[in-house]
């Protein structure tokens, strides 16, 4: 089982991108899921907790200054080309901090100094926070060959986080007895897709479709079924185990809706294993799915939190709850609400 102190409690934010001030109380040890517009920081949040928790490259001590390398740091996840556009006001310090269970806070903080942005990391236990996973809605299997290459040597305006992604794929199978514990956890999922995943000597991808007959490299796949290709290789490779911090931004970008249901359950499973997971989504289907889990309870439920993100005068805003129905903000299901008003409408009106 995963030690609690692995996951990630809370979080405070303050002049950080498009927030004002923000606090997430309580963060299940579970499946976290992130609703709201475009534009309300959704995706930033992801990135920063990620960036927190995957601090290996830094390995700052306590109280470190990492000045501009700090601020590159962060600002490469994000990706804001300088670090005082982390600031939601320029002229005023931002922060976050991040407490795990059973932890200390791991805090950053930007600031000004003579004109230049510096930023200042603190990692109580850095040891601590490791193993974690970005999956951005882009799947990478259709160009991850080569883009380590790329990445490291020539000046592009991808993320950093393609690039760990491309690192994470790059990986081997596991051997057994780990490779038939991972197998058991993408059996459902190459049942769904009728097909399996693997990688040749020469760093390429592969798909094996069973129903055809057929072996084909990803670019001529649906990028949809490459997502869900990508996910059941990087649990194969072990990039993706039960203590992984999964961090997962549209999972449902490019799926057919058949396919949700699959994801839902793969979500389920993972934090079941003892994953935690954090997913930011605009799913009508995916979340009410999760929700009904939450709210008709199983003797195994992982947990589930649902934080909703939305625009005011003084930056995002976040309000959370167990289920759907603790929300006051909730732009998907207004939408789909005002489509079923808009169809009832026009119905009664062509009845005269």
């Amino acid at each position: 089982m995963v030690k609690a102190n692995h996951k990630i409690e809370k979080l405070q934010i303050g002049n950080f991108t498009c927030f004002e001030v923000g606090l997430f109380r309580k963060f299940s040890k579970g499946i976290n899921i992130f609703i709201g517009e475009n534009g309300t920081g959704k995706t930033h949040v992801l990135k920063a907790l990620y960036a927190f928790t995957n601090n290996g490259n830094l390995t700052p001590k306590e109280n470190t200054s990492l000045n501009m390398e700090g601020v590159k740091y962060i600002s490469d996840y994000i990706g804001a080309s300088e670090g005082i556009n982390l600031l939601h006001d320029d002229t005023q310090d931002g922060y976050m901090i991040m407490n795990m269970f059973n932890s200390g806070p791991a805090e950053f903080k930007i600031r000004r100094t003579e004109g230049e942005p510096f930023m200042s990391l603190q990692f109580p236990q850095p040891t601590a926070m490791k193993n974690s996973l970005y999956l951005p809605h882009q799947e990478m299997l259709s160009w991850q060959r080569g883009f380590i290459n790329i990445y490291s040597r020539q000046e592009n305006g991808f993320d950093r986080v393609y690039y760990d992604l491309a690192v994470a794929l790059n990986g081997a199978k596991l051997k057994s007895p780990y490779l038939e514990e991972a197998e058991a956890f993408v059996s459902e999922m190459k049942e769904t897709i009728q097909a399996e995943v693997y990688q040749d000597e020469n760093g390429r991808f592969y798909f094996k479709f069973y129903n055809e007959n057929l072996t084909l490299e990803p670019r001529v796949v649906a990028s949809g079924i490459n997502k869900l290709g990508q996910l059941m290789y990087l649990i194969l490779n072990g990039s993706l185990t039960k203590d992984t911090i999964v961090f997962w931004d549209e999972p449902e970008a490019n799926l057919n809706p058949r396919y949700i249901s699959v994801v839902a359950k793969v979500l389920k499973t993972l934090a079941k294993a003892g994953c935690q997971l954090f997913i930011a989504t605009h799913d009508y289907l995916l979340i009410h799915l999760l929700s009904l889990d939450a709210e008709y309870p199983q003797e195994d439920n992982p947990g589930i939190r649902f934080f909703s993100f939305f625009k005011t005068p003084n930056g995002t805003k976040i309000e959370e709850g167990d289920t759907l129905a603790d929300l006051q903000h909730n732009v998907i299901l207004d939408e789909y609400a005002a489509l079923h008003e808009k169809e009832l409408t026009l119905f009664q009106e062509n009845l005269k």
